[in-house]
């Protein structure tokens, strides 16, 4: 798990690779505003997982992603990088 502070210090992005998916979280106080799966580590479900609650941090199933979905290397610090900007004064992380 990594966390980036935004520039003004109010926002963290926290990526997180337990394993099985990679999930990015927005917070603010500590509190998830936000959050957005980015990949499967796991092997992809043919139908969704989100019906059991146990299955937390869901996989994305066939249904919704490419050949291209699974990530397969290992991933390490330095290949996260995060980027900030705000809109309307609203934090946007790259």
């Amino acid at each position: 798990m990594l966390d980036f502070k935004s520039p003004c210090g109010s926002y963290v992005l926290t990526f997180d690779d337990d394993g099985k998916v990679a999930y990015a979280f927005l917070k603010r106080d500590g509190n998830v505003l936000s959050s957005v799966w980015l990949y499967n580590r796991c092997p992809t479900p043919a139908k969704p997982e989100w019906s059991e609650r146990n299955n937390i941090p869901f996989a994305n199933c066939a249904g919704y992603m490419s050949e291209g979905g699974r990530m397969e290397k290992e991933v390490t610090p330095e290949d996260v990088l995060v980027d900030w900007e705000f809109e309307d004064e609203h934090p946007v992380a790259y």
